[in-house]
Order: C-alpha cells, then structure tokens, then sequence
C-alpha cells in the first residue's frame, strides 16, 4: 500500500531529520493502557529519569543560598549536573528501552507527527509506541502513540506517516522546543550557505 504522505504534512510545519528510535506496534488490547500511561505523566517522571530543563531545586534553604551565586555560575553548575547525571546513568549501564522494541529513524518531524522508516509489518491504521531521544542538549527522552495515516515501501523498509494520537503535555512542550530549536538551526544553516 503506498499513499502520498506530502498530502498530510501540510497540516504544519514538518523538519526533515534524521535519528533513530525504538517503537511497538501496539494491538487494540494494548492500547487503552498505553495512552493512560503516556498522557497521563511525563516520560522522565515514568522512568525516573532527572526532569528536563529544572533550573532551581525544590527545597527552599537550597534556594536562597544559590541566590547570592551568580547567574553565568549557575548555568554552568546545572550544565555540569546534567552531564554528570547523563554519564551516571551510561556507567551505571541503565538504560530506558522499551521492552521488547523495534528500531527505526525518524525522518521527518513536526508538533503533530513523524514519519519512521523502519521494517515494520505495519498498515494504515495501526498504533504504534515510540521513544524518541533527539539529538539535543539538553538530552530528554519523552514517549508518544502515534497512529499510522500513510504508508509508503521501498525494496526493504517503509516510511510510515504518523500522526500523534497520545502525548503528554509537558512532553509535548519538550518536543515543540526541539522542533523550535531544529528549525532555527536549519534557517542558519541556509543563511549560511546563501
């Protein structure tokens, strides 16, 4: 089955990129509590990862001690956190896959979608678990259903148009900042090479 996917994507702004991913393709008894769990936390709080972007501790004492530190220090002391946290987890050998996982690359992205070339049995309609992990700093991972509106096959793989079905809002906000982020790095890069 081959659909033409440029139909969809004129719904918003869509940003060719290229990394991998990890998804399931979810069956009807799967998908009630898939959308329960994505929608209804953030992916970091799911899987205990650090949340994304905290600039300032919760506990108040903390707080007014790192008032008097100035603000290019600060910056540097959460970028050093991060970073560590980030290498603490890859020593530690945790890892957040998803359980029983396929990989892919997410080819095109967009606030309401992607497309994922991958080698997936799939067909227009089905709902698909993916755990996207953009390359960006700072790094966050968050988890999205999408379900599949397109599909369109080469020799081995296909690229598979889908469109968000569930996401949660905080992560939603992640994933709307890298689009942001990607896109101010694309218009640079033409600037440059006009």
């Amino acid at each position: 089955m081959t659909d033409d996917v440029d139909d969809t994507e004129e719904k918003g702004v869509w940003l060719e990129t290229s990394f991998s991913t990890e998804y399931q393709l979810l069956d009807a008894s799967e998908m009630a509590d898939a959308v329960t769990r994505v929608t209804n936390h953030r992916t970091s709080d799911r899987l205990g990862l650090p949340p994304p972007f905290v600039d300032m501790p919760s506990d108040i004492e903390t707080y007014r001690e790192m008032e008097e530190i100035p603000a290019y220090a600060l910056k540097m002391w959460n970028s050093i956190d991060r970073k560590l946290d980030t290498l603490l987890r890859f020593a530690s050998g945790e890892t957040n896959r998803l359980e029983n996982c396929e990989s892919g690359i997410v080819t095109k992205i967009s606030q309401d979608g992607l497309n994922l070339k991958c080698a997936a049995k799939a067909k227009t309609g089905d709902s698909f678990l993916i755990r996207l992990v953009p390359p960006t700093y700072p790094a966050f991972t968050i988890d999205v259903i999408g379900k599949a509106k397109s599909i369109t096959e080469d020799d081995t793989q296909k690229i598979i148009h889908l469109e968000f079905y569930a996401l949660n809002k905080d992560d939603r906000e992640l994933l709307i900042s890298y689009i942001f982020k990607l896109q101010r790095s694309i218009l640079r890069s033409q600037s440059e090479n006009d």
